[in-house]
């Protein structure tokens, strides 16, 4: 069987070649136009050769057609009779800009519409085919009835300015050469219909003739029950306002540029490639769309020009993930959407680079490194970074808002770039490197510069996230907040990625941020948060198994920084080496959860800084820096406006090993207040700690503040339990410094340094230094050093500008103190309490005291007070004291109390001692150093001890030692019944003076052992008397029930009394020329009497000492005898505002008053004198005859 093609026309240079080509093959060689270098029509005739010199017909199955490369066939393009007498009318060879084109005229004019239907629409590789733009035509319709796909392979245009449709379900090909020429809009379609608004559908089924109707531009396009065929483009289509490609598939390679928008939308798939000569652009001056709706297939960047390019918005839309490896630029927003116009997913292997001025937005992404800039927010549900670019071209070092350089390289790690709200899209869109087109607008529609995900994961290991909105931020828009809900950049393969967020506005991590590494000599991630408001976090942590963890950093300039709703840490593990550095700053307040930055076996732990200009607190939580390996441990530094750690919220350093730990430094200008304590292992305070069986040392806890308060329980304490000394708690407080109370857990408010019991071989304790304006240690609170174990405790040194005051006892029932011990089985000495102050007060049962139960001397107390120095009351379990004690120490000794102050009081059962008791060892002695010195209501200066000797008491004092009510100075021995010789007591006063009946003692006895010795200088002893032993007076006494007494010397100062002194005449005056008597006393024999009554209290001369004799008499009330011997009360006449001290001294008479009586008082003012008017009962004169003075004028002068 033979069969004939219909009609091939050939013009060039055709070779025909026999052969047993089979049909099918030669069927397929004609339908291929891209084989041929010209245009092949088909029509229903016999062959015909023109003007090639051969004519007749080629058998079909053994012809093959050759076209040379310089021929040009006519364009195959057939018009159907569907339209009747208004078919389309193909004109070849019309002059159309200059060159030669093929034009199609005709059709079916409609109102603004004109409609074109061909059987066949194909355009040969370098034809030109150009539709007739008929004046008033908008749009020009065509459609494609055969059943061919249309070959476009040269170029196809609209000689004037309307919008061109093209409609051929079976399929649309542009080829390598493809171009259009149209200055409208251009959509190519393999629908079945174009559907117009008033229902009539242009359709390729069923080829209608437009109706005569006035026909609008059609509105949507309509396909058959047979999806319709793919769209394939390999050229450049090129169209002055919109360009529409839509097909059951689109298989794009090539170029696509439109004006205005750009819509590639499949049925099924959208599928792009390019390679590596002939790129992929696809580029609108407005709107690009991308919709697939099984499937969108993006692979385009294997050239570096390939890429998305929009002027407007870009939308990628798939009912599933779209595959999007490509570089996308829009001027306006860029989304991911699903069909139904919700968030879709983003999936690219590669290199995704996505860059918007407006807003960017997808649900999900998943792929390799993701960069994304955005003039506007950014926002992704989900975000998976699997891998490093395979193609990058963002390699750029980044400059944070605080200046630090960061290198961002997508291909060298992996990689989460997103910034938002950036300027970087003013003039180009772009960064360097990337392709721009040069004539994209920018619509630029950013509102904001927030940055909102719920997730970040980076799969692989060393990443990077990169999070900011101050990449040359676009200062017209809003701050912005970058907020994301967990971030997972931890590794098992190296390193912890990066992360890292710089923010206009706030931060907030509503999830987890994990950066760790648990690979081997890998570290974890560091994290960098700056914000210009607040940062919230929960948890963050950048561990590290095997290396060093990964730094912290949380900056905040004008906001403020809260992350108690989870922990920070920066651990490395048991094998690891250091742990990171821990860092918040914020110019608002900071409020923390749980902060560790520990190291590990091989290093040390990393520094915890906290600044803030407002207040940093924390509750139920702790900050701690430990290091278990040879270097040291981290240091935590916290400066701030105040400083509040409550609720069991505490800072801690330690060492488990040969590294020394870190050091606490606060330093706040308000005020620093720890506060609550649940269990003896939860407290609020700040601890530095030396572990069981480490050797580094302790670091010490530094406070500088305006007030301390330490309350309820809290605690501040260095502590050693190993080999290293504990460091030191040094308190500076400009204002108050103030401990109270006992927390739920019956714990003292306390600031300590001990030496806990840890081996043989303990280390020393810390200093508790405090300098302060005024110190409150009240309601059981406790300021302490002391040795538990094989170590000497520390000092105890305290200087308060103002005052002290020690009050009361804790709700535990043990009193307030200040403390220095030496506890049982202790081996070690006891620090001093050194103490400088205006005015210490201790009362209500409170102590000042150095104890020893071990093995070691307590310490000494040295106290010096400007002013006043106070003991005063008993508390439910003992009385005020301050003491220096040995109890059933095995060799320690007791201390010694040394005391310097203007005014010294120890009243209402107080007591200041040095004690011994147990083993035969002495008390310590007691030294006081005073302006003046009481001692009342059973108040008492003790160096006692039970066994040994009694410590010695050596007053110094300026005025006046006064005892009073059962007070008493003692350093009696043996007390228990045992051996023990009286210690010595010295006293040097101005004046000693007691109450005899008040029974108020100074005491140097013993009971087996020699009595003490008692040396008394002073000018005067008062009330009190030498006796061999006690009695119900007052007394001095140095006895000894069972052994010898001891002396007692009373010594007055070698002064002469009575130098400077003028002796008075002894001649007797003759008054007899002195007095007048003409006014005698005339009816009674009694004259006037001068009576002067003293109360003795002086010797009888000035060089004679004071006997008994001469002591004070109480006088009673004076008596004045009258005229005719009655009784009447001398009332003495009171001076307002005298002081206690005015009122015991001896005042001269300035003057004296006559009452109406005669009555003569002496005062020491000079009454004001006061104008009378005489009347005739009193009159200034004197008669003659004296008649009106009374008969008598008693003057009474009594010396006090």
């Amino acid at each position: 069987m033979k069969q004939f093609l219909n009609c091939v026309k050939v013009r060039g240079t055709v070779s025909i070649s026999s052969g047993k080509t089979p049909e099918r093959a030669i069927a397929k060689n004609l339908a291929q136009p891209t084989n041929y270098q010209a245009g092949i029509a088909l029509g229903k005739c016999a062959v015909k050769l023109i003007t090639l010199g051969i004519s007749g017909t080629i058998p079909f199955g053994i012809a093959l057609l050759h076209a040379s490369t310089n021929t040009q066939a006519v364009a195959q393009i057939t018009p159907d009779v569907t339209l009747g007498a208004e078919q389309s009318v193909v004109r070849p060879n019309v002059m159309i800009d200059d060159h030669y084109a093929d034009k199609i005229e005709g059709g079916a004019l409609r109102g603004s519409n004109l409609f074109h239907s061909f059987l066949e629409f194909n355009i040969g590789d370098g034809q030109r085919v150009y539709f007739a733009n008929p004046s008033g035509i908008e749009n020009i319709l065509t459609r494609v009835s055969g059943s061919n796909a249309s070959n476009l392979l040269g170029t196809l245009g609209v000689t004037g300015s309307a919008n061109l449709f093209l409609i051929n379900p079976n399929g649309i090909i542009f080829g390598l050469n493809a171009q259009l020429d149209i200055a409208g809009s251009f959509l190519a379609s393999t629908a079945n219909s174009l559907v117009f608004e008033d229902g009539f559908a242009f359709s390729t089924a069923n080829p209608d003739v437009p109706p005569l109707l006035t026909i609008t531009a059609p509105i949507g396009l309509q396909y058959g029950s047979n999806q319709g065929g793919t769209i394939s483009n390999s050229g450049k289509l090129s169209v002055g306002q919109n360009l529409t490609l839509a097909a059951n598939n689109l298989n794009l390679q090539g170029e696509l540029y439109a004006g205005r928008n750009l819509t590639l939308r499949a049925l099924d798939t959208v599928k792009v490639r390019d390679n590596t000569t002939n790129p992929f652009i696809a580029s609108s001056g407005r709107r690009l769309m991308i919709q697939g709706n099984r499937e969108v297939n993006l692979m385009a960047l294997n050239h570096p020009e390939s890429g998305f390019f929009s002027g407007g918005d870009i939308v990628l839309r798939s009912a599933n993930p779209i595959r999007g490896d490509a570089h996308y630029t829009s001027g306006s927003d860029f989304r991911i959407e699903k069909l139904d116009g919700s968030l879709g997913t983003l999936v690219s292997p590669f290199d995704p680079v996505i860059q918007a001025s407006g807003d960017v937005s997808f649900s999900s992404y998943t792929g390799a490194s993701l960069h994304v800039l955005a003039g506007g927010s950014v926002n992704i549900g989900s975000v998976t970074i699997t891998g490093t670019d395979v193609t990058n071209y963002i390699n750029q070092t980044v400059t944070l808002s605080e200046g630090t350089l960061l290198e961002v390289n997508g291909g060298a790690r992996p990689t989460l770039d997103i910034r938002a709200g950036t300027t970087a899209f003013d003039s180009t869109v772009g960064l360097q490197g990337l392709p721009t087109p040069s004539n994209l607008s920018i619509l630029n529609t950013a509102t904001s510069a927030e940055i909102a995900i719920d997730s970040i994961t980076l799969s692989a290991a060393d990443g990077l996230v990169l999070l900011t909105n101050q990449y040359s931020p676009n200062p017209a828009l809003p701050a912005g907040t970058i907020q994301v809900a967990q971030i997972n950049s931890s590794s098992s393969l190296g390193n912890g990625g990066d992360v890292v967020i710089d923010s206009r506005g706030g931060i907030v991590l509503s999830g987890n941020v994990n950066s760790q590494s648990t690979a081997a000599a890998s570290s974890g991630g560091a994290v960098t948060l700056i914000a210009n408001d607040d940062i919230t976090t929960t948890n963050i942590q950048s561990d590290s198994s095997f290396l060093d963890g990964g730094q912290i950093s949380l900056t905040s300039r004008h906001g403020a920084i809260d992350t108690s709703a989870g922990s920070l840490t920066s651990l490395a593990g048991s094998s690891g080496r250091n742990g990171g550095q821990i860092t918040l700053s914020a110019n608002r307040d900071i409020t923390t959860g749980n902060i560790n930055s520990s190291g590990g076996k091989l290093g040390g732990g990393g520094d915890i800084t906290l600044i803030s200009n407002g207040r940093v607190s924390a509750a139920h939580s702790s900050i701690q820096s430990e290091t278990f390996g040879f270097h040291k441990g981290g240091d935590i530094v916290v400066t701030a406006r105040s400083l509040s750690l409550f609720d069991n919220a505490f800072l801690s350093t330690s060492t488990h090993r040969a590294g020394d730990a870190g050091s606490v430094t606060i330093t706040a200008t308000d005020t620093v207040s720890f506060d609550g304590a649940l269990s003896s292992k939860e407290f609020s305070g700040a601890l530095s700690l030396v572990k069981n069986g480490a050797e580094g040392n302790g670091g010490n806890l530094n406070i500088t503040t305006g007030s301390l308060y330490v309350t309820n329980g809290a605690v501040l304490s260095a502590s050693t339990r190993g080999e290293g000394d504990a460091g030191d708690v040094n308190i500076t407080a400009t204002d108050t410094v103030s401990f109270d109370g006992v927390g739920s857990n019956g714990l003292s408010s306390r600031a300590t340094s001990r030496v806990n019991f840890g081996g043989q071989d303990n280390g020393n304790g810390g200093n508790l230094n405090i300098t302060t304006g005024s110190l409150y240690v009240t309601n059981g609170a406790v300021l302490s050093a002391s040795t538990f174990g094989y170590g000497d405790a520390g000092t105890v040194n305290i200087t308060a500008s103002e005052a002290i005051f020690l009050d009361g006892l804790g709700s535990h029932g043990y009193p307030s103190a200040i403390a220095s011990r030496v506890e049982k089985n202790a081996e070690g000495d006891g620090g001093n309490l050194n103490i400088t102050t205006g005015s210490l007060y201790v009362t209500s049962g409170a102590q000042l005291s150095t104890t020893t139960s071990g093995k070691g001397d307590a310490g000494n107390i040295n106290l010096t007070a400007t002013d006043t120095v106070s003991f005063d009351g008993v508390g439910r379990n003992g009385n005020s004291s301050l003491a220096s004690s040995r109890v059933n120490s095995l060799e320690g000794n007791g201390g010694n109390i040394n005391i310097t102050a203007h005014y010294l009081s120890v009243t209402n059962g107080a007591i200041l001692s040095t004690t011994s008791v147990g083993q035969e060892r002495s008390a310590g002695n007691l030294q006081l150093t005073a302006q003046s010195i009481l001692l009342d209501n059973e108040g008492r200066l003790s160096a006692r001890t039970a066994s040994g000797n009694g410590g010695n008491i050596t007053l110094q004092i300026q005025d006046v030692l006064l005892l009073r009510n059962n007070s008493a100075i003692s350093t009696n021995a043996g007390f228990d019944g045992t051996s023990g010789d009286g210690g010595n007591i010295t006293i040097n006063a101005g004046f000693i003076v007691a109450v005899p009946q008040e029974n108020s003692d100074i005491t140097a006895n013993a009971y087996q052992g020699r009595g003490g010795k008692i040396n008394i200088t002073t000018q005067g002893i008062f009330g009190i008397d030498y006796r061999e032993g006690l009695t119900s007076l007052s007394d001095i006494t140095a006895s000894s029930d069972f052994g010898l007494s001891g002396v007692v010397e009373i010594s007055r100062p070698e002064v002469d009394p009575s130098q400077g002194l003028t002796s008075l005449p002894t001649d007797i005056i003759d008054t007899t020329g002195m007095i007048d008597y003409q006014c005698q006393v005339g009816r009674s024999s009694a004259g006037n009497k001068f009576t002067m009554t003293g109360r003795g209290g002086l010797p009888p001369n000035p060089n004679e000492s004071l006997g008994e004799e001469n002591w004070l008499e109480d006088l009673g009330s004076p008596m004045q005898v009258g005229e005719v011997g009655e009784a009447r009360e001398i009332v003495s006449p009171v001076l307002g505002n005298a002081s206690a001290s005015s009122a015991n001294q001896i005042v001269e008479a300035q003057g004296w008053m006559i009452d109406a009586d005669g009555k003569v008082t002496l005062t020491v003012q000079v009454p004001a004198p006061t104008p009378v008017t005489p009347t005739s009962q009193q009159t200034w004169q004197v008669s003659a005859s004296c008649q009106n003075i009374p008969n008598t004028a008693n003057l009474t002068g009594t010396a006090h």
